[in-house]
C-alpha cells in the first residue's frame, strides 16, 4: 500500500479514486487527522501510473472526466459484485454436486437387486424355470409357446437364433433385467458394495439422470454381448431344461460396476475438476480381478463361472461415456 497524495476536497478525492478504479488501479481513500483525504494505491506495481494520474488531477481537478468516472466506478463495482455472487453460487453448486451421498438411482438398483435375490433364492437351479428368475433372464422361452420352441429345438443352443429368441419376441426389457439376478451372497455382496461406492461418486457429481443413463447403457450393451457371443468365446448360451424351457443363466451387476469403474478411472485421469479419486490399490485390484477371470485358471482351476464379456464391455462402455460426459 503506497500513498500517492493528499487532497483537501473530499469530493475531488472520491472522483480521483473513481477515475483510478476505471483505469484498473485499485485504491483507497482515508481521512487523516487534519480531515484531509489521503489517496492510497494497493498495488506497488501500479504506483508510478497512479502518481502520474494524481499529478494530472492536481493540475486540472475540475476536468469532466473525473466526475464522469464516478458513474463508471459504480457500474464496475456492481459488475464485480455480480461476478462474485456468480462465483460463490458456482462453488456452492460444485460442492453440492460433489457430495458423496447415496442417490435415488443407486438406492433403487440396490433395493431391486436384493428383492430379486430373495425371490429367486439367489438364482438357485431349482428356481431358474420359475417366477422372477424366468421373467428376468436374457432368454426365456416357455413350453406353452410350443410352435416357437419346436422350431428352436432343431437348433443348437449356441446358435444365434436361439440366443436371440426372447428379443425377437419383442421382450427388450431382458437387455437390462439380468443385472438384478445374483448367484449367492458373495456375488450380490461384492456387486452392491462396489455399486454403492462408485454410484455415490457419480450420482453425487453428475446427478440421478446421468446415473440412470450410465447404468442403462452399460447394462444393455454388456448383457447383449454376454448373451449373443458364442459359448466357445466366453458367452452364455441359452440351454434347454428337462421341462422343455429355453433359459439362459447369467446375471449380476458386475457389468454395470465395471462400467462405473471405467467411467471414474477415465475422469480421474483426464478431468481434474471431476473430484474423483480412486486409490491405486483399488484400481489394481479391480483390473487384476477382471483380467484374472478371463484366464483358464479361473474357470478350470477355481471353477468360476464369470460373465467376462459383461465385465469387459461394461468397462469399455464406461470409459467411452467418460469421454462424452463433460
Amino acid at each position: 500500500m503506497r500513498l500517492i497524495g493528499v487532497i483537501d476536497d473530499a469530493k475531488q478525492a472520491q472522483q480521483l479514486s473513481a477515475f483510478l478504479l476505471t483505469e484498473g488501479i485499485e485504491n483507497r481513500v482515508d481521512l487523516n487527522d487534519d480531515n484531509k483525504s489521503e489517496v492510497w494505491v494497493k498495488d506497488e506495481d501500479q504506483f508510478k501510473a497512479a502518481l502520474e494520474a494524481f499529478g494530472d488531477h492536481q493540475s486540472n481537478p475540475k476536468d469532466p472526466k473525473y466526475a464522469a468516472a464516478v458513474d463508471g466506478a459504480i457500474k464496475l463495482a456492481k459488475e464485480q459484485q455480480r461476478k462474485a455472487r456468480s462465483i460463490k453460487k458456482n462453488i456452492v453448486k460444485v460442492q453440492h454436486r460433489n457430495t458423496q451421498t447415496t442417490g435415488p438411482i443407486v438406492k433403487t438398483i440396490i433395493g431391486l437387486s436384493i428383492l430379486v435375490a430373495i425371490l429367486t433364492n439367489f438364482g438357485s437351479k431349482s428356481t431358474r424355470e420359475q417366477g422372477a428368475n424366468r421373467a428376468l433372464q436374457f432368454v426365456a422361452v416357455e413350453k406353452p409357446l410350443s410352435t416357437e420352441l419346436t422350431e428352436l429345438h432343431g437348433q443348437r443352443s449356441d446358435d444365434l437364433n436361439v440366443r436371440l429368441a426372447s428379443l425377437k419376441r419383442g421382450e427388450f426389457w431382458r437387455l437390462v433385467t439380468p443385472i438384478f439376478i445374483h448367484y449367492g451372497i458373495f456375488h450380490i455382496g461384492f456387486n452392491v458394495l462396489w455399486l454403492l461406492q462408485f454410484g455415490r461418486m457419480i450420482e453425487g457429481r453428475y446427478g440421478s439422470m446421468w446415473m440412470a443413463i450410465l447404468i442403462l447403457v452399460c447394462a444393455v450393451l454388456s448383457n447383449f454381448a454376454q448373451g449373443v457371443v458364442p459359448e466357445a468365446l466366453g458367452g452364455s448360451p441359452a440351454k434347454y431344461y428337462d421341462s422343455g424351457m429355453l433359459i439362459t443363466s447369467f446375471g449380476g451387476l458386475s457389468g454395470v460396476v465395471f462400467g462405473m469403474f471405467g467411467f471414474i478411472l477415465v475422469k480421474q485421469m483426464t478431468d481434474s475438476s471431476s473430484g474423483f479419486f480412486l486409490p491405486q490399490s483399488t484400481i489394481l485390484i479391480l483390473l487384476a480381478w477382471m483380467f484374472f477371470c478371463m484366464t483358464p485358471i479361473a474357470s478350470e482351476v477355481f471353477d468360476l463361472h464369470v460373465a467376462n464379456w459383461a465385465h469387459g464391455i461394461g468397462f469399455i462402455v464406461g470409459c467411452a461415456l467418460a469421454q462424452i460426459r463433460k
